[in-house]
């Protein structure tokens, strides 16, 4: 069992890092926000102590803060956990990663290790927003449906994006060769979180 002596860690890491600590906990993921693959809590821990990133993690542990701030915070906050320009916004960052990597690489390019496109990053992050204010307090009356999920069949989902993940010609390339059990993971389609199309195998666009 490892045991942490709290008050010797909030000396080390400050006042203002712990503050911010739910913050960095629910938007690198956790029971209820998802996981950003490749930035892992140690990782983004050290990226906190960026003063302009300490700014836009107080948008989130303000009660006060209304969703147009937050909606701007999530932006350059996710920017600045991937190492990116804080100014230029994720799906330039988002280009010029998978740019980078189909240049420089010599296998494909995995799509679930680029930084999250600007559309689905506004969700998370009201996602993340709303879990810090339950976190602050338990008498917080908001809607979950008003940040980031919905109700799908009676049951609260996660809203991932409402816009198309990458311009349609890169989309019309990803094709799979499923042939039973259209719903797993396991083909590259639902892997990229899109529906088979026509060009796919004995599939087809099934839904």
């Amino acid at each position: 069992m490892k045991i942490w002596n709290i008050q010797q860690t909030n000396r080390f890491l400050g006042e203002d890092i712990c503050n911010l600590l739910p913050f960095l906990h629910s938007i690198t993921g956790c029971d209820s926000t998802s996981r950003l693959l490749g930035i892992g809590k140690g990782l983004a821990l050290k990226r906190l102590n960026q003063e302009y990133l300490k700014i836009q993690g107080q948008v989130f542990m303000n009660n006060n803060s209304i969703k147009a701030d937050i909606i701007n915070a999530r932006e350059e906050a996710l920017t600045c956990l991937y190492g990116g320009h804080p100014l230029k916004g994720l799906n330039i960052l988002r280009w010029r990663k998978f740019t980078a990597r189909v240049i420089t690489g010599n296998t494909s390019v995995q799509v679930k290790r680029l930084p999250p496109t600007s559309d689905s990053g506004q969700f998370h992050n009201l996602r993340v927003y709303y879990q810090c204010q339950k976190w602050m307090s338990e008498e917080v009356d908001i809607d979950p449906t008003d940040y980031g999920r919905e109700i799908k069949r009676e049951n609260l989902c996660s809203i991932l994006m409402e816009l198309p993940p990458a311009p349609d010609k890169l989309l019309n390339t990803i094709r799979c060769s499923c042939k039973q059990n259209y719903d797993t993971k396991r083909y590259v389609c639902r892997k990229n979180g899109l529906q088979c199309s026509v060009g796919c195998g004995e599939c087809r666009d099934i839904e």
